[in-house]
């Protein structure tokens, strides 16, 4: 793949609450971004990425970019918000007959 001189990283840029898109098509976001869609502090976040694994087991498969911006893939982002913030399921449960 060709490399564009104006983004030599492969970044596609954009507003930081946006995912980054990078050569392999997956998208990433940035720690601080990250944190506030799951309702966690970033230094929270920092120190779930550097281990690789929160204390609630989700794997953060975290991509170091450069050897200083942690960018974590949406799938683990994703994974980790619905291990926080569970959504109710969609099945009623049938109210016993009295």
């Amino acid at each position: 793949m060709k490399r564009d001189p104006e983004n030599p990283d492969g970044l596609r840029r954009g507003h930081e609450d946006r995912p980054f898109e990078l050569e392999d098509g997956k998208r990433y976001y940035h720690l601080s971004a990250a944190a506030r869609i799951v309702g966690v502090q970033p230094r929270t976040l920092w120190h779930w990425a550097h281990k690789g694994v929160t204390s609630h087991g989700v794997d953060l498969k975290v991509y170091d970019f450069h050897g200083w911006r942690l960018l974590i893939p949406e799938e683990s982002l994703m994974a980790l918000k619905e291990r926080l913030h569970p959504q109710p399921s969609s099945k009623k449960l049938d109210a016993p007959n009295p």
